[in-house]
């Protein structure tokens, strides 16, 4: 029989003990359940379930031990605190050939160390992010850039919800500022600002939906598209240099004008300054291009988002 998983992971000190525990003690949660935690790192604090086992070693954490726990202690739920230093493959290793099945991904931060981290084990921590199906930043206070964390968590998996709380446990409301103004008639995207804004129009889609843009971007076509297609975007790094991706919505440029080029001879790789109106449609964002000519390249070439 199916025993479902969810899993809480994150850094020492992050909050998962404590998440874990607060779960454990909501009674639609637990109501008429047989939980067993397994738990990746030793904290401070002790888990409310007599159902533990504590694994040191990450060659230890294999199907054979969820297996040999399974049958002592006949869980219908599996509550695993991983740790945050170990390789995500061996969380997945771990339940193949088992009746455990990970149904839910979750990670806590402290936000109070987030930019530390970022510094020194960016690659690591953008791995997490793109496996977990939340995110929890704890520790949060007004000095918080809670709507810069959440575009960085959103870049590298957009299907993450992400909340913010305070020392207290309160819910942080977080003021969504942006670097440009969404009321104009057309919004300008400044050069290092592109990540941000393509971040935001994959989030919240309907705020752009019939508005106009206007940035530089560097065109790349693809034969995925018809020939009055293109994807007009930048290269964005998501975690180290290893990492650079381009990142475009696909734009239409068949009735686009231009004084400096032929829209539909502009070479892949080209820099242009485009004015775009965008679509959202069938949960799709599309740009209809209106105007571009041909451009200098940016300063710099990759931007963050």
């Amino acid at each position: 029989m199916e025993v479902p998983v969810y899993v809480f992971t994150g850094l020492l000190d992050s909050g998962k003990t404590s998440f874990i525990n607060d779960t454990l003690r909501q009674p639609d949660f637990r109501a008429g359940e047989r939980i067993m935690v397994i738990s990746c790192e030793e904290g401070e604090e002790e888990f409310e379930t007599n159902a533990c086992v504590y694994v040191e070693d990450e060659e230890d954490f294999t199907p054979q031990l969820i297996n040999s726990c399974i049958k002592k202690y006949d869980p219908t739920m599996i509550i695993v605190e991983f740790n945050g230093m170990w390789q995500q493959e061996t969380l997945y290793d771990a339940f193949v050939d088992t009746p455990g099945v990970i149904y839910q991904a979750i990670m806590t931060v402290d936000a109070s160390t987030y930019d530390m981290y970022m510094r020194n084990m960016r690659a690591l921590l953008i791995e997490k992010f793109k496996m977990a199906d939340m995110v929890v930043f704890n520790r949060c206070d007004d000095h918080t850039p809670a709507a810069t964390y959440r575009r960085a968590i959103m870049a590298v998996n957009s299907r993450s919800q992400v909340y913010f709380e305070r020392s207290d446990g309160k819910e942080f409301e977080v003021e969504d500022l942006l670097p440009f103004d969404v009321t104009k008639d057309i919004i300008e995207i400044e050069d290092a600002e592109y990540g941000i804004w393509f971040v935001d129009a994959q989030e919240h889609p309907q705020r752009y939906d019939g508005k106009v843009v206007q940035m530089k971007v560097q065109i790349r076509h693809s034969n995925r598209l018809p020939r009055t297609g293109v994807y007009p975007g930048r290269k964005i790094m998501t975690c180290c240099e290893d990492d650079i991706s381009f990142f475009a919505y696909p734009c239409n440029i068949g009735k686009a004008k231009s004084d400096t080029l032929d829209p539909l001879d502009v070479k892949d790789g080209e820099w242009v300054m485009m004015l775009a109106k965008v679509h959202y449609r069938s949960e799709h964002i599309m740009l209809n291009g209106l105007r571009m000519e041909r451009a200098k390249p940016p300063k710099e070439a990759v931007v963050n988002f």
